[in-house]
């Protein structure tokens, strides 16, 4: 934040791939200057795209898979996404949205530790059979079948667990 007395807070938004979390956080950030759409999949593609980026390669195979990357990188390129746009904001953010982050306990642990606390976990709750049809509109490279399954499934797997963890302390 342009504030240093104001710690952001940080709203977790989860769903599975095509459930509307982007959309629903472009529409709040529109709604709310103070607030900060962070599109965690949209910055992996970015930084996969780029040549000279160490990461290119872990994360194009993480992204054909739907896998979750290594918790130091991910959170990493969060924080230098923060970096670049606070720096570019025209006035205090008060809200962090994470869009499809955490997909991993560890994850959260470590963005906890490094950014701050994750205030609330927002579920989007969307048939399988819908997101799978959303995705196959999207026409973006990596959403074929296989790798929409495979997407689903890593998420129902991992995020139960992180959906489970902030549940037992009032966060969801």
């Amino acid at each position: 934040t342009t504030n240093p007395r104001h710690k952001p807070r940080s709203f977790a938004v989860l769903g599975g791939p095509g459930s509307g979390k982007s959309t629903i956080c472009a529409t709040w950030a529109k709604l709310d200057g103070g607030v900060m759409h962070i599109a965690i999949g949209d910055i992996l593609r970015s930084e996969a795209k780029r040549p000279d980026s160490p990461y290119a390669e872990v994360l194009k195979a993480n992204l054909a898979k739907g896998a979750i990357g290594d918790p130091e990188m991910t959170v990493g390129l969060i924080k230098d996404y923060i970096r670049t746009r606070i720096r570019s904001a025209t006035g205090p953010i008060h809200t962090y949205l994470l869009d499809g982050f955490p997909r991993a306990v560890a994850s959260a642990q470590y963005f906890e530790r490094t950014v701050g606390p994750i205030s609330k976990v927002i579920v989007l709750d969307i048939p399988e059979a819908t997101l799978i049809d959303r995705c196959l509109q999207r026409n973006r490279s990596d959403d074929n079948h296989d790798a929409i399954r495979e997407r689903i499934r890593v998420y129902n797997t991992k995020s139960a667990e992180v959906i489970s963890a902030y549940a037992l302390r009032g966060k969801v």
